[in-house]
């Protein structure tokens, strides 16, 4: 099955505590706040035209893989 959301490239920008994908001119991103070896993931936003095709899914897989690190 093909999903809308493969191909996108997750970004991780470590200064500003986020991960971000780059949609046609829109951004939907994951913000996060570390203190010591705690990560808080406090906010996940898609644009509402690209709801429901895994992007926030996206987003969380690849914050739990930095979270594992």
């Amino acid at each position: 099955m093909n999903r809308p959301n493969e191909g996108l490239s997750v970004r991780h920008n470590d200064q500003e505590q986020r991960f971000c994908v780059k949609l046609k001119g829109y951004e939907a991103c994951l913000m996060y706040r570390r203190e010591g070896n705690t990560i808080d993931l406090y906010h996940t936003y898609v644009p509402q035209i690209f709801r429901g095709q895994g992007i926030a899914e996206k987003l969380c897989k690849s914050a739990f893989e930095y979270a594992k690190k």
